[in-house]
């Protein structure tokens, strides 16, 4: 699957039909962001199973505004609909890969219970 442009629109979409959602942060004129790109949809082609999206800062700043995203490229890795990673600055490829193992790993189980609990 290619890299889905996320957008105010498709956003909440995404989260909620996936469960795990890798999300980077970039504009068209950072350099940082162009190279760390060409990995993003290296690892992306690979793991099927993940959906990789990309958030242009300068078109959607409201979805950059919601996670405070100063610094770019910046990535967020969410697992059913939490947040499990956020970080800036480019991962080299293996990171980026062990990234995506560590996510499928994540038991966030505890952490929707808390939630769940929190909205009662």
């Amino acid at each position: 699957m290619a890299v889905l442009d996320i957008t105010e629109q498709n956003f909440e979409d995404v989260i909620e039909k996936n469960s795990i959602v890798f999300m980077d942060f970039g504009a068209s004129w950072c350099v940082p962001c162009q190279s760390f790109e060409k990995i993003y949809g290296e690892v992306a082609s690979q793991n099927t199973d993940v959906m990789f999206g990309k958030i242009d800062v300068e078109t959607q700043q409201a979805i950059a505004d919601i996670f405070s995203i100063r610094s770019i490229p910046h990535l967020l890795v969410f697992k059913k609909g939490i947040v499990i990673y956020s970080d800036s600055g480019n991962l080299p490829k293996k990171g980026l890969e062990e990234l995506v193992a560590q996510a499928r790993d994540a038991d966030v189980s505890k952490l929707e219970d808390e939630i769940e609990a929190d909205d009662k």
